[in-house]
């Protein structure tokens, strides 16, 4: 009998291993700013002027970094390799300040973002252009399947390349327009730095960057150009049936919370929506394709909800046919709320904006941005940066644990401490007041920024006193405010269907009615008594010729939804063994099979289970298996200790996760500490730390 066939048999507990490796990650200061470098250019023209520089005609690059090709989907290109760099020369009409957009093509790589450096004549203008980020482009491979159960199962994603155009930007956010440059007239070096995936560049081009028009003057284009508004039109368009999207995870998901879904079932998995969590980092976007029958001004209707950030919104940019059609869609606001609620972009009047639409085939796409609260973010990562520093330099000087009956006279020590701590207070207090008004109502989000304002003014009033008390207090604090900014920019929205409609159409009724929940309820309450919730697709019925084996699996629905239809896809036809995959909880694994109920295969089970089954009897030697050694190999051997008792292997590992070394490279250049690159550096340089209050962390 073969081990690759074991699991079909017996028991294998799957579970995680520790294996150490580190890995240097860049915490350098984040400085110059793209503020800071902004203002100091800020003097200077912005020439109405393009550059066009083709990417083939490069002037230097790393042996082996590119490479040229005369055809990429009808363009000459050239391809960036993962690693390496290459650099053009532009010249430059006109000294001043130029936009850059780069047309690019995601060659296949590993299916993650494209990231980039930009460096201008040799140094990097500005910490932000450090990380350039450039999309891949994915959607569904198929319509989705249905399982025997009458479930309907996702396609999986596929990336379908294409070429694009990207002015460069802050991936951040923070900055609503797209990133500046200055370049002096005459010739000037541009230099890209390979920082993740390969890409391929059609052309660099230096350029202003249009400014949407404000709807006011679209209107007016409208009635100069005799636009008329359409009639008796409207069309709906399903979130889940979006043809593009900016991630692999944008996929079609299922609600069952609403009965107001489209499609709906209080029981079966019906694929009626897209977005959720996953669709709330800065730059994602997702793309729907519809055709309307005559040209002409329509209204648009987003049916979506955000129920997972109370007391503030999300954002989402609109683009119609690739472009932004006027300034008021930069941000369209969606409120909080427990149900799917209709979104039409309006004035302030709640007067609706009014879309051109040419006859036939059109897009929209909308893609995540930070609007209002962009700016307030970014006030709020200097304040963040500026305690983490003036917290650092306390604990220099007081210790992690200072002594209560010790005066340490800190603002002798630290120069401009109690005016710091005021300025810093007096930037949460100006926040919280206008993130109060911004979103209209106080709550957690502004309580946080509160409460650290007031320990401050606390602290600043009593410095000698009361920071080295505050000590631990101060430490959550700053962690908090760490934790407000990345939930701040996290902009989750679930759409269920878009309306494009005629102005005077009535756009549908979204809220369920109190009798509609009512039936919904009590429909999913019958239903559990005949539905088992717990099993995952194709379901099979054990018979005389074929016994299914019965894996279990905790984690996550669509993680054993994927691992589901790898099953079905590749194992089941290839050996014609059918398995039936059930969600459960890690506690009940033992008892069940102690009571002979147990599975035949349990996934993602914690680290102390194996010994446990394996004391009872519960788990077959794995080095009996003629072939164990040669399956043994697909591991590391360290992954395979803690599994082994004696010449016994009582369970394979399911994944391999190491811990990360990190270090702060602005506290060592700081202390005037190189990086260290032996055991005996460390000894010597966790000495230096020492004598400044700080430590190495080893976690073991």
């Amino acid at each position: 009998m073969k081990l690759r066939y074991v699991f079909l048999k017996i028991l294998i507990i799957l579970i995680f291993c520790f294996p150490v490796q580190a890995v240097e990650i860049d915490m350098s200061v984040m400085e110059p700013g793209y503020r800071d470098y902004l203002a100091s250019v800020a003097s200077n023209k912005r020439p109405d002027l393009e550059v066009i520089i083709p990417a083939y005609y490069y002037r230097d690059a790393d042996m082996g970094a590119v490479e040229i090709v005369d055809n990429l989907d009808g363009k000459k290109a050239l391809i960036m390799k993962e690693e390496g760099s290459v650099e053009w020369e532009a010249e430059i009409p006109e000294t001043g300040l130029y936009n850059i957009e780069i047309e690019y093509y995601p060659v296949p790589g590993k299916g993650g973002i494209i990231e980039r450096e930009l460096n201008i004549n040799g140094e990097l203008p500005f910490e932000g252009a450090r990380f350039l980020e450039f999309n891949r482009i994915w959607q569904d491979e198929s319509d989705y399947r249905l399982d025997n159960q009458g479930n309907q199962i996702r396609s999986p994603q596929i990336e379908v390349p294409f070429w694009q155009k990207a002015v460069l930007r802050d991936n951040m956010g923070y900055e609503k327009e797209p990133y500046l440059f200055f370049f002096e007239k005459g010739i000037n070096r541009i230099r890209l730095v390979s920082r993740r995936e390969p890409m391929a560049i059609a052309a660099i081009r230096l350029f202003q960057a249009e400014k949407a028009s404000s709807y006011q003057k679209v209107a007016e284009d409208y009635q100069r150009n005799n636009i008329k508004k359409t009639d008796g039109i409207m069309i709906k368009v399903q979130g889940q049936d979006a043809i593009y999207r900016s991630s692999k995870t944008l996929y079609p998901l299922h609600d069952k919370s609403d009965p107001t879904v489209e499609p709906y079932h209080p029981a079966y998995i019906r694929l009626n929506s897209i977005g959720g969590q996953n669709w709330s980092h800065y730059g994602q976007w997702i793309e729907w394709k519809f055709d309307v029958p005559e040209s002409g001004l329509y209204k648009i209707g987003i049916k979506a909800k955000q129920n997972i950030r109370s007391g503030t919104f999300s954002n989402r940019k609109i683009y119609i046919n690739g472009k932004l059609p006027f300034k008021e869609v930069e941000a369209v606001r969606f409120n909080y709320s427990n149900f799917y609620e209709m979104v039409v972009p309006s004035d302030e009047n709640g007067e609706p904006y009014l879309f051109y639409l040419e006859k036939g085939e059109n897009t929209i796409r909308m893609e995540v941005v930070l609007g209002d609260l962009a700016e307030m973010i970014s006030r709020g990562n200097d304040v963040l940066y500026n305690l983490s520093s003036l917290f650092r330099k306390i604990v220099m000087v007081t210790s992690r644990q200072p002594d209560l009956l010790r005066n340490y006279r800190l603002p002798e020590k630290i120069p401009g401490l109690v005016d710091e701590i005021l300025e810093q207070s007096a930037v949460l207090d100006e926040l919280a007041y206008d993130l109060e008004q911004v979103t209209g109502e106080k709550g957690e989000h502004t309580a946080l920024l509160g409460n650290l304002s007031h320990q401050l003014k606390r602290l600043a009033d009593r410095p000698d006193d009361r920071i080295p008390r505050a000590i631990k207090g101060l430490r959550d604090n700053i962690a908090a405010l760490g934790d407000w900014i990345m939930r701040s920019t996290e902009q989750p929205l679930q759409i269920d269907y878009i309306v494009i409609a005629s102005p005077e159409e009535i756009l549908p009724e979204t809220r369920p009615s109190f009798y509609r929940i009512i039936k919904h309820e009590i429909q999913a309450f019958l239903y559990s008594f005949v539905y088992d919730y717990n099993q995952v697709g194709n379901v099979y019925k054990e018979s005389e010729n074929v016994k299914p084996l019965k894996v279990w699996i905790g984690g996550g629905r669509d993680q054993a939804q994927t691992l589901k239809n790898m099953i079905e896809d590749s194992f089941t036809p290839y050996t014609g063994i059918p398995v039936n995959l059930e969600l459960v909880q890690e506690g009940v694994i033992l008892p069940a099979t102690l009571a002979g109920k147990g599975p035949d295969v349990a996934l993602t089970v914690s680290p102390s289970v194996p010994v446990n089954f394996f004391l009872r009897g519960a788990i077959i030697d794995l080095a009996q298996f003629e072939d164990f050694p040669e399956v043994a190999k697909r591991f590391k051997k360290s992954a395979l200790v803690p599994f082994q008792f004696r010449d016994s292997y009582i369970a394979l590992p399911e994944q391999q996760i190491f811990p990360v070394l990190f270090y702060r490279k602005d506290i060592l250049n700081e202390l005037g500490i190189s990086v260290p690159r032996t055991w005996d550096e460390v000894y010597y340089v966790i000495a230096e730390l020492q004598k400044k209050n700080m430590d190495f962390g080893l976690p073991y």
